[in-house]
């Protein structure tokens, strides 16, 4: 017994940490892509310099937020794929 309970919470201990966290990030990741959404959908209304400017600070704010562990290296991927799809489109 005293080497069953330390083998399954040294198991389970790191998995539900990971869990925890990856859930976290994808918490991030909506948020990001629904701000990156918001831009896209009110850029009809916009010039073209605020439209870039706002997904500059957005930009800004995924890479803080990878510094931090918020994102993943992959979240990232995503967002800033998506943030290039949009501009492009804009030109």
């Amino acid at each position: 017994m005293s080497v069953i309970i330390p083998a399954i919470a040294g198991w389970s201990i790191p998995a539900i940490a990971g869990w925890m966290n990856g859930k976290r990030q994808r918490g991030h990741l909506r948020q990001y892509m629904t701000r990156i959404d918001e831009v896209n959908k009110n850029s009809n209304s916009q010039d073209s310099v605020e439209f870039s400017r706002q997904f500059d600070q957005i930009r800004t704010d995924i890479e803080n937020s990878l510094g931090e562990g918020n994102i993943s290296e992959s979240h990232y991927e995503i967002l800033n794929s998506k943030i290039s799809e949009y501009l492009k489109t804009k030109e």
